[in-house]
């Protein structure tokens, strides 16, 4: 099931992409201390133009609440594609 999302992106303690528009799903793999991974797509509203970012933060803030700590990122011409760990268990939309 993919899900629906607006939030922000925080790296190293600044928001780096204040606008963030996008979609996700859970894997059905988990890492290997057992927590979900999740897959996805955002577009960046306002903020900095698209670059590399590491230890970043996904804070949704519309649709799904919640946080996932990004952990791979893959730059495109207008979107994001990120993969990342979070606790959230249940998709919701």
């Amino acid at each position: 099931m993919t899900s629906t999302f607006e939030g922000y992106v925080e790296a190293h303690g600044k928001t780096i992409f204040k606008a963030v528009q996008g979609t996700f799903h859970k894997f059905t793999r988990r890492d290997h201390e057992g927590s979900p991974l999740w897959d996805g797509n955002f577009k960046i509203t306002s903020g900095e133009h698209p670059r590399p970012i590491a230890n970043g933060i996904l804070h949704l803030t519309n649709g799904k609440k919640g946080k996932i700590a990004i952990t791979e990122v893959f730059l495109g011409s207008d979107v994001v594609h990120f993969r990342g760990l979070s606790d959230m268990e249940a998709e919701a939309n």
